[in-house]
């Protein structure tokens, strides 16, 4: 199912089971409407890690993947990746996750990254955004 994240910060938690560089981010849009920039940031123990940003132009449906500004090293562990797109522009993946909680905050596109992110905004239980992490 897909979830339109109107023009507000997502996240949701992301497991690496081993350490290594990230280089890229990914996003899954759903349901494409017209074509829109995705902005998203690694984060770890709610907190931006510099650098760790990136953006890519959604064209379509499927997984897209935007590339870091600065490659950020992680340790195998549970990390936070935060996404925004413009309002209306596209539905990112979401899907039931049993136990998994999906999050949402008040930074639009213009605020995007926020240094820190919150757990007290808006959640959806038992739902996991379409995002992710990649480690090589």
């Amino acid at each position: 199912t897909g979830y339109n994240i109107s023009s507000l910060t997502v996240w949701g938690y992301v497991t690496v089971a081993q350490g290594g560089s990230c280089t890229k981010l990914r996003i899954y849009c759903w349901t494409y409407y017209s074509t829109t920039t995705a902005k998203l940031a690694l984060y770890s123990g709610l907190s931006l890690i510099s650098g760790a940003t990136g953006s890519v132009s959604i064209t379509g449906t499927g997984w897209f993947e935007a590339t870091l500004g600065t490659p950020a090293t992680v340790s195998a562990g549970t990390y936070e990746v935060a996404a925004v797109v413009n309002s209306g522009a596209a539905q990112i993946g979401g899907h039931a996750d049993t136990g998994v909680t999906a999050y949402q905050q008040s930074e639009d596109s213009a605020a995007f990254p926020p240094a820190t992110l919150v757990t007290n905004y808006s959640t959806t239980a038992n739902q996991s955004w379409g995002l992710g992490m990649w480690v090589q």
